[in-house]
């Protein structure tokens, strides 16, 4: 459509100019101001969540277990003979024997063993370090019997964003409860970790017990060394999950191959597996493919989950100022430092066979053969702890729980080919550093409660539904998204009509010229 207008009067401006300027400037103020009023609106509704806990309290209930003294758990799982087991920021790990009270629960019995914690530390340049004690352990997983339980436990150096931390330290290890006690094995040792604080992650079995997946978290923010991650760059097993073949593994130990450091006299450095010196120690695959890579480019997935379907993760997204990504794609990039780096979402993925690429680079590694599909799911903020829900009526859907850090829990449904069906958000506002979920376990615990580790508090969360009522099928009460909602449109109608009304204008200035 041409708009006419009729010519100006001698020796004066144009009036539409000045009208059309005039009413660019209003509405230009009022989406300005619309703008900043929902981001205000938006900003005080997400506060609300986080700040108040939001559940409905007629059909659940959340409770902090009692008589535990637990200091900085990390992760936890109920194991075969009922008890929950919980492993903490410097290696301990704790078996507690539940029993119900009118508050909630108590841990009635409590058993530490300090097996892992006791594991020696070295710098990156492998010197022991005796005076460095305890071990960071963010991955575990139980199994075995009632009668004999088995606790696979993975640890690094405890110290995060120090130039020293020994970035072959990781220590895959498998603990056997007998009459006599606690007996630790050493499994797999020299597994990186990064100078800041992305370890090896999370634990999955598959349930004949063959195979063990183990993730791995990334040496950098997006792929370049940084300033933030302590100029480290990546290395072969970095940045991955890998998959252990315990059967053909045995009893034995397994000591990761490692270049020849320069820095060391001979061809078996002094200290190996342990001391990764940047780079130049760093620990590679072995021939006999015992430890194999299963899946590349996840930046710091912090728990798997073993599906039918495949192995679930919620993957960490990269945080800006944290370090950008790679100049290049080639090989004599990897230890160019690039700074800044953005900040993205945490993706949800199911990886259904070997082999697949999930974006994070890694110049270390040969260029991935088969790229992912793109997830059908991204959780906002940071999220960790993954558990699966207890199978429905005819058990056609899948049902996951994760926990963030910014004190979420949700509840995904999906089908049977992975597609997301519901959403829901179950409980917010948790203040500290929740990092782990899982269902309950055991005669004295419904499988339909959730279990939060809370690092940042020093507690455990339990959240059940007070008339047993399953969690999907559940009304919670969601005033708060729906006022925020509501605002979001309240503020979104006259914006939009205040931009479509000037793009009018502006296609009329430019066709009356």
């Amino acid at each position: 459509m041409r708009w006419d207008f009729p010519p100006p009067p001698p020796g004066c401006r144009n009036p539409v100019i000045r009208s059309f300027r005039f009413r660019v400037i209003c509405v230009a103020i009022v989406a300005c101001g619309g703008v900043s009023l929902a981001w205000r609106s938006c900003s005080e509704s997400a506060q609300r969540l986080r700040s108040e806990p939001l559940y409905d309290a007629s059909r659940f209930r959340l409770s902090p277990l009692a008589g535990t003294g637990i200091i900085n758990p990390t992760v936890l799982q109920f194991g075969p003979d009922g008890a929950l087991y919980v492993a903490t920021r410097f290696g301990l790990i704790h078996r507690l024997e539940m029993e119900r009270t009118p508050e909630g629960y108590r841990a009635a019995r409590v058993e530490t063993t300090a097996l892992v914690a006791e594991l020696p530390n070295h710098d990156d340049h492998g010197r022991p370090q005796p005076g460095v004690r305890g071990r960071l352990i963010t991955g575990m997983a139980v199994t075995g019997t009632a009668e004999s339980p088995v606790v696979y436990a993975v640890s690094s150096d405890p110290r995060v964003e120090r130039p020293e931390t020994d970035t072959n330290s990781g220590i895959l290890s498998r603990l056997n409860r007998t009459a006599a006690g606690w007996r630790r094995s050493d499994l797999v040792r020299g597994l990186p970790r990064s100078r800041n604080d992305h370890a090896p992650n999370g634990i999955a079995l598959e349930p004949d017990g063959r195979t063990l997946y183990l993730s791995i978290g990334s040496a950098t923010n997006m792929g370049a060394p940084s300033e933030a991650f302590l100029g480290m760059s990546e290395t072969p097993l970095t940045a991955a999950i890998l998959a252990v073949d315990l059967e053909r593994l045995g009893d034995t130990m397994l000591d990761l191959p490692t270049l020849d450091d320069p820095a060391r006299p001979g061809a078996h450095d002094q200290n190996d597996p342990f001391g990764g010196n940047n780079g130049a120690n760093e620990a590679m695959l072995p021939g006999n493919g015992i430890v194999r890579l299963h899946a590349e480019g996840l930046r710091n997935a912090y728990d798997l989950l073993w599906t039918p379907a495949g192995i679930m993760t919620i993957d960490n997204g990269p945080n800006a100022a944290y370090g950008g990504r790679p100049r290049g794609h080639t090989a004599r990039h990897r230890h160019q430092a690039v700074e800044g780096g953005e900040s993205l979402t945490n993706p949800l993925y199911f990886i259904p066979r070997p082999g697949l690429f999930f974006g994070h680079p890694n110049l270390a590694r040969p260029a991935p053969a088969a790229y992912a599909a793109r997830p059908g799911l991204h959780f906002l903020d940071s999220t960790n702890g993954l558990t699966r829900m207890p199978a429905g009526p005819g058990g056609s859907h899948l049902a996951i729980a994760a926990i963030s850090l910014d004190g979420s829990l949700t509840l995904v449904t999906f089908d049977r080919a992975g597609l997301v069906l519901h959403r829901r958000v179950l409980l917010t506002g948790l203040r500290g550093m929740p990092l782990d979920v899982t269902t309950g376990g055991g005669a004295a615990v419904p499988s339909d409660s959730l279990w939060i580790a809370d690092m940042g508090e020093s507690a455990i969360y339990v959240f059940e539904p007070v008339a047993g009522q399953p969690f999907p099928a559940s009304r919670l009460s969601r005033e708060p998204v729906r006022t925020l909602m509501a605002r979001c449109l309240l503020w979104w109608v006259p914006m939009r009509a205040g931009i479509l009304h000037t793009a009018r204008l502006v296609r009329a200035r430019w066709a009356s010229r």
